[in-house]
């Protein structure tokens, strides 16, 4: 339990001070803010994409919960374009989106890369270098990237699409937008990835219950998003 309130107390004050950081960078300087705002998006991106190596579990209404330690990432990545898509617009969200996802690509060639290198001889940790930062899978490695792109796109445009025509409904955009980009990458994710390797109802079971976890993590950006907003605004 001790563990748990000293993650989740530095993971809400890292996500404060980000939000601040960024809604100050871009009110000073929009060209110096857009950068600030996409190099911490592109970071996330990076650093979930290592995180995702690890499983933990928790118990959530009696019942034991199993996800990649990336899924803290998730608020960060979410708020990171809705903060993009607010102040720049939808032409500059995908800018970001495609810089992210290009320097996804560039990971896996680089970590295969350093993979490949013969290690040193006295070298003992090549097995779990490869484990952790392996890319020998790859359907994983494209079913990941193909829904980075959809989820990504879609939560974008509708964020976009909602505050141009709720202007004043900044949780409607933000909420709406998060809860389909979610479940749209739990489904294009889980079913390029797994579709004939487990049987249909094992499949969509999957994909439910990742698309409700992340729901939920996404969901606890909304806050931080009010706050952002006020930074930026006021």
């Amino acid at each position: 339990m001790n563990a748990w309130l000293v993650v989740v107390g530095s993971w809400a004050v890292n996500l404060t001070l980000v939000s601040y950081l960024a809604a100050k960078a871009i009110k000073r300087d929009r060209v110096l803010g857009y950068g600030v705002a996409v190099g911490l998006y592109v970071a996330w991106i990076l650093v979930a994409q290592v995180m995702a190596a690890k499983l933990v579990s928790f118990e959530l209404l009696g019942r034991t919960i199993i996800i990649p330690a990336a899924a803290i990432m998730f608020p960060f990545a979410f708020q990171a374009t809705d903060l993009i898509n607010e102040a720049y617009g939808l032409r500059y969200t995908r800018y970001a989106i495609l810089t992210a996802f290009a320097t996804q690509v560039a990971a896996v060639l680089f970590f295969w890369h350093a993979i490949e290198l013969p290690a040193a001889p006295f070298w003992e940790l090549q097995s779990p270098f490869e484990q952790i930062l392996g890319v020998d899978v790859p359907r994983i490695i494209a079913a990941s990237w193909i829904s980075f792109l959809v989820n990504e796109n879609v939560d974008a445009t509708i964020f976009h699409w909602l505050r141009q025509r709720f202007a004043g409904a900044w949780w409607l955009r933000s909420t709406v937008s998060d809860t389909v980009g979610l479940i749209l990458d739990s489904a294009v994710f889980i079913t390029l990835a797994f579709y004939g390797t487990v049987p249909g109802g094992v499949l969509l079971t999957m994909i439910a219950s990742q698309a409700a976890v992340k729901w939920l993590f996404g969901m606890i950006d909304t806050p931080w998003f009010y706050a952002y907003r006020r930074w930026l605004y006021g």
